[in-house]
């Protein structure tokens, strides 16, 4: 997922991938992960101007001793 928070002019950076992760959230507050820092964030809703979810890429498994269904691709 890509958060934008409010007067910012870019998505709020993860340190190595382009994408954060989404924990949850409470009434007043967002929880983000970027795994590959194994860093998490907690947001104020009020700060937050946008989440947009980003779809994960699938490739196909290897056939080779794997199982018959897609595998994720982070």
């Amino acid at each position: 997922m890509k958060v934008r928070l409010n007067g910012a002019d870019a998505d709020l950076a993860a340190t190595k991938s382009t994408q954060w992760t989404w924990l949850g959230a409470v009434s007043n507050y967002v929880f983000v992960y970027d795994a590959d820092a194994k860093r998490s964030l907690v947001l104020p809703t009020n700060n937050i101007l946008r989440i947009e979810p980003v779809p994960r890429r699938i490739e196909p498994a290897s056939t080779v001793g794997a199982a018959d269904r897609p595998v994720p691709v982070d």
